[in-house]
């Protein structure tokens, strides 16, 4: 089905809208850009006074210090593309305006025009689990995740964003993850209302399937 198809049966079939957050949309795009914009700039700086020591003709205290150069422009633009998938979702993908829409039958978003943006039929997911996860830079900062594994990703009425895709399983290695800065409402009341969904459109669902926090390991 295309997505203008799509969309006439969500508006046909309306459900519970749940607002994507301005204010968290801002604060996290400033938390990924500020961080990437720091270690670019001192890469940049870095690589011209790798080609100034080159052109001055180094000697062999300026060959240490140019190695220690190279190893800084390494390691600020591997930290600096590390930040680039969270920057392109909050750029072009998870924007102020758009809300998700959980219809009987679809887990839906649109964006602020109401133009389709990702669908995914809640019998096509085979497991929906509420996680703890740790940031991947400081293992003290804890934060809630919504992991969603799909049975098929070319499911003819499944519409994926590559953006949310590829940020999902880059940093939670699922096919699709929603995090608490995506929503001003807490994630688990998110949560609770996917999975309700989830467990009327998948009959064989198991019972013993938790409601719980997992924590991520």
């Amino acid at each position: 089905m295309g997505l203008k198809a799509s969309r006439a049966v969500a508006q046909a079939d309306q459900g519970e809208r749940i607002p994507l957050s301005t204010k968290q949309h801002f604060l996290n795009l400033f938390w990924a850009v500020f961080p990437a914009s720091v270690c670019l700039l001192i890469a940049v700086g870095a690589a011209i006074a790798c080609l100034v020591m080159i052109l001055n003709g180094p000697g062999v205290k300026e060959w240490i210090a140019l190695g220690v150069l190279v190893l800084v422009v390494g390691f600020c633009l591997v930290f600096f593309l590390a930040f680039v998938p969270t920057i392109r979702l909050f750029l072009f993908s998870v924007r102020p305006g758009g809300y998700y829409l959980l219809t009987q039958s679809m887990l839906q978003r649109y964006a602020a025009d109401n133009r389709l943006i990702e669908q995914i039929p809640f019998a096509n997911i085979a497991r929906v689990r509420l996680a703890t996860a740790t940031s991947g830079m400081d293992q003290e900062t804890r934060y809630r995740v919504i992991k969603i594994k799909l049975k098929n990703l070319e499911e003819s009425q499944t519409t994926l964003d590559p953006y949310l895709h590829r940020w999902s399983r880059k940093t939670q290695g699922q096919d699709i993850a929603l995090i608490e800065g995506f929503f001003d409402v807490p994630l688990k009341s998110v949560y609770q209302k996917i999975k309700k969904h989830w467990r009327i459109n998948n009959k064989d669902a198991s019972a013993a399937e938790p409601d719980e926090d997992v924590p991520l390991v």
